[in-house]
């Protein structure tokens, strides 16, 4: 039943891809999580199908939740292909199509295809030729010359946030050969630190972004809330998480453990449903997708 249930997931959705505890399909721009009830219903199809035994005798299927979980967990057996985020080509995929550094780092603009394997769709469009500096009189470019206005290294600093924000888009931050954390320190309030946070959320859509403070990633059940996120936001700061060697490894992309709720066809890294369970994860692009975290302090 549960090659026929795959063939029926094919047939409607397209390539159904298992990794990281999900079913996952193309939706035209990236890979979507299917929904749980997607991938029961079809199950339900089969209930009252008749077959033989291994006696010959003839019988009828009937489901109940236990044998719709089981259904599905084999149908993840079959569509698994555990590393398939892990390494995608480096590039921002944005509502225009997928933007592709070549090696001098001059961008390209490509199409949307699946194996690009972006699970993310970026909210802005580009074309080539775009201009990379904020036009005048624009929000952005007050954010910028009001936060650093009369700082000798004003254009260093915004140069560092837009590495910062490109980091995230690319889903690279833990790609790179010395990963960073940013820490945006001000010695008073309203000084644009929540502004620039809140910027680099507006980048993103809501589904690459999560909220995990630094004091928190010790804690099983929230830092697996990092997975397939390209972007960590937070407005809390602890002293002591930051100097953690919890919060070094998920910066660096060091392999972390996380408590997960199992999900049915979920394999090695489930969540969601009721039942917990530990899975390690690696905080690598494959887990985190590049996760890159900025607080305020």
């Amino acid at each position: 039943m549960s090659r026929r249930v795959r063939e029926d997931l094919t047939e409607r959705l397209g390539r159904i891809v298992h990794a990281e505890g999900e079913f996952w399909r193309y939706g035209g721009t990236h890979w979507e999580a299917i929904p749980d009830h997607e991938l029961r219903l079809p199950v339900h199809a089969y209930d009252g199908a008749g077959f033989l035994t291994p006696a010959g005798e003839p019988s009828n299927v009937k489901l109940t939740k236990t044998r719709v979980d089981s259904v599905l967990h084999e149908c993840a057996a079959l569509c698994a292909e555990p590393g398939y985020f892990e390494k995608p080509p480096a590039g921002i995929n944005c509502a225009s199509g997928f933007i592709r550094f070549d090696a001098e780092g001059v961008p390209h603009l490509e199409a949307h295809h699946r194996e690009h394997r972006c699970r993310h769709t970026l909210p802005g469009h580009w074309q080539p030729g775009a201009s990379g500096t904020p036009p005048a009189g624009s929000l952005l470019a007050k954010l910028l010359a009001g936060s650093f206005k009369g700082d000798p290294d004003a254009e260093a600093k915004c140069a560092l946030l837009a590495e910062v924000c490109g980091a995230a888009a690319l889903g690279y931050a833990t790609r790179l050969m010395q990963p960073r954390a940013v820490v945006l320190h001000g010695k008073t309030a309203e000084n644009g630190k929540s502004q620039v946070l809140e910027l680099a959320r507006g980048l993103l859509p809501e589904s690459a972004i999560c909220s995990v403070p630094a004091s928190k990633m010790g804690d099983e059940r929230h830092v697996i809330g990092l997975v397939g996120k390209l972007l960590n936001a937070s407005d809390e700061l602890s002293a002591e998480a930051i100097a953690s060697d919890t919060f070094k490894a998920v910066v660096t992309g060091d392999p972390s453990r996380g408590a997960t709720s199992t999900r049915a066809g979920s394999s090695s890294a489930p969540w969601r449903r009721t039942s917990s369970r530990r899975t390690s994860c690696r905080a690598s692009r494959a887990a985190w997708t590049g996760a890159c975290s900025a607080a305020c302090c």
